[in-house]
């Protein structure tokens, strides 16, 4: 009798446990899915057809050259402007041979680029972190309002942040053993497409000196390793973009435009550049910054978080002293071209440093959690959450030195994602903080979806107005 109610127990638990694989396996194999292309898909379809703008005909006439006259082709407009090799051209010459050239083609080619991207995210992602942690981060990039306007936009940015962000998955999870080789050979194609990915270049020396415990326990043969290692991976990426830089100095004969490139090195400008990216970093930050707080004050105790908080806020009101916070989101040499798409000049100067405040304490969070973080798995073998944070911060003072372009955070937003949904998924995780995650989460995916919406329409009407 005893073990028909063990085989009867057995039996239960058995189909329970195919019930939870197969409610997991469809929420992870349908609704992620679903709910990633519906998001990514809704801000678009009415604006396809937008006009050309700001610097997009720069980079249509030079593709449409190049599917017209091949290796012949005139780009000597392109190199006046472009201080860039000409990959993004080149994909949108392939587009314009196969099916002409228009807005919807341009725009349709950038998008289905991007939506491959976010999907690409998901699923490489999913097995090495967990259904949950991909799905949060590729949400928070589909409905981050600057992917939504770059993602088609006709440009080099988002193109260049998809194949520097494949480069940097395949470092960071390096299994298989090929996916190093893998990783230098797209980050390659991303210096094929952008001179910027120097600034990326120090965080993957970083990646390697901590991979190879060198700094804990230092020996002759981990600094072969590691030289030999930061060689050949360099070597390789140049090797992979140089036809491509080869093609430039054919088309102009030089690597840089014909003209003198405007860079400004100057000091004096290094703090107004780097607190305008910081800017961004907290708009791309948002609304989850309240989970991000919720989390530092469990982490570090209500004491120290209200410490902490203070000591943000003073200093950011020192900062807005000597920089006007709204004076940092305006397009001007030698800051750099640093706008809101409209809303700087459509808000009165107080209301806009008054947000703008609470976008820096955002920012300032972002950080304290983020070293933090790294404090606590400092000693840990698993150095995943690590990467993502040198990935995200890292290139920031660096981009910094030169004039800053808001798009450039492109660069960082996938390590921005990541390692946001690396606490939300923690966050969730937790009975006690699952209903605040998850609201917290909706407002953010709408409200950003409005914005990215917005800002589409805003392009629209510049472009019937052109």
């Amino acid at each position: 009798m005893m073990h028909n109610n063990e085989r009867t127990s057995q039996s239960a638990v058995a189909s329970e446990t195919r019930e939870t694989m197969k409610r997991k396996f469809t929420w992870s194999t349908l609704l992620m899915p679903a709910v990633l292309a519906a998001v990514l898909i809704l801000p678009h379809p009415l604006f396809f057809n937008n006009a050309y703008l700001d610097i997009e005909p720069l980079y249509v006439d030079s593709a449409l050259r190049i599917a017209t006259d091949g290796f012949g082709a005139d780009l000597s407009a392109y190199y006046e402007i472009d201080a860039n090799p000409i990959l993004t051209s080149l994909i949108f010459a392939a587009a314009y041979k196969l099916f002409g050239e228009s807005p919807v083609v341009s725009r349709l080619t950038i998008f289905l680029l991007s939506f491959a991207f976010v999907f690409f995210l998901f699923y490489y992602i999913k097995p090495k972190m967990g259904s949950l942690i991909s799905f949060l981060a590729a949400l928070l990039l589909a409905v981050n309002p600057m992917f939504i306007t770059y993602s088609q936009y006709v440009a080099s940015d988002l193109d260049f942040m998809m194949f520097s962000s494949i480069a940097f998955f395949l470092l960071i999870f390096p299994r298989p053993s090929s996916a190093q080789l893998a990783s230098s050979i797209w980050f390659g194609i991303s210096l094929a497409t952008k001179y910027a990915v120097v600034v990326l270049a120090p965080v993957v020396f970083l990646i390697s000196v901590l991979r190879s415990q060198i700094l804990t326990q230092f020996s002759r043969e981990k600094l072969v390793s590691l030289v030999r290692f930061n060689a050949w991976y360099f070597l390789l990426a140049i090797i992979v973009a140089l036809p491509v830089i080869l093609v430039v100095f054919h088309f102009q004969n030089s690597l840089l435009p014909l003209r003198e490139v405007p860079i400004s090195l100057s000091a004096v400008w290094f703090l107004p550049r780097f607190f305008a990216y910081l800017l961004w970093l907290g708009l791309f930050i948002g609304p989850s910054s309240l989970i991000l707080a919720v989390s530092l004050w469990r982490r570090i105790g209500k004491t120290r978080f209200f410490g902490l908080f203070i000591g943000l806020v003073a200093l950011i009101s020192v900062v807005s002293v000597f920089y006007p916070l709204h004076s940092l989101v305006i397009e001007k040499e030698p800051l750099g071209a640093v706008s809101l798409g409209g809303m700087e000049s459509a808000i009165p100067p107080f209301y806009l440093s008054a947000v703008l405040f609470f976008v820096m304490v955002a920012a300032g969070l972002f950080i304290a959690h983020g070293i933090i973080e790294i404090r606590d798995l400092w000693s840990s073998k698993d150095d995943t959450v690590k990467h993502f944070l040198f990935w995200g911060l890292i290139p920031i003072p660096l981009m910094a030195v030169n004039r800053a372009v808001a798009r450039y955070m492109l660069f960082v937003l996938v390590p921005v994602c990541l390692y946001m949904a690396h606490v939300i998924g923690r966050m969730y995780s937790e009975r006690s903080t699952r209903a605040l995650t998850i609201a917290v989460l909706i407002i953010h995916a709408v409200v950003f979806l409005a914005i990215g919406f917005w800002s589409n329409y805003y392009l629209q009407q510049r472009g019937l107005g052109a």
